[in-house]
């Protein structure tokens, strides 16, 4: 499964990461001064995100993309270009029955 970052990036912040693993605070401070170039997206291959889904699929959609530091329309849109893309089958797309 892959890592992502849940806490911002400065060292003593330690806020839920809005945006290229920054807080909103540190965020808005960087776009500021122009400075937010230096902090990469947090860009998930979809391929990763299809592999985690089917490893997390027995939580959930909504505890799987929490787990995946993603929102939850991110992680269905994501799952549905994987089905679209072939990385996996509409059944495996969906959450089992509970």
């Amino acid at each position: 499964m892959t890592a992502t970052i849940s806490h911002c990036m400065h060292k003593e912040c330690g806020s839920p990461v809005f945006s290229r693993g920054l807080c909103r605070r540190h965020h808005c401070t960087h776009y500021r001064a122009g400075t937010l170039i230096d902090f990469p997206t947090q860009w998930r291959p979809r391929p990763h995100v299809v592999e985690d889904w089917l490893e997390l699929r027995h939580l959930g959609r909504r505890l799987a993309a929490e787990r995946l530091g993603m929102t939850y329309d991110a992680f269905v849109r994501a799952l549905q270009r994987g089905v679209k893309d072939g990385l996996l089958t509409f059944e495996q797309s969906q959450s089992p029955p509970a």
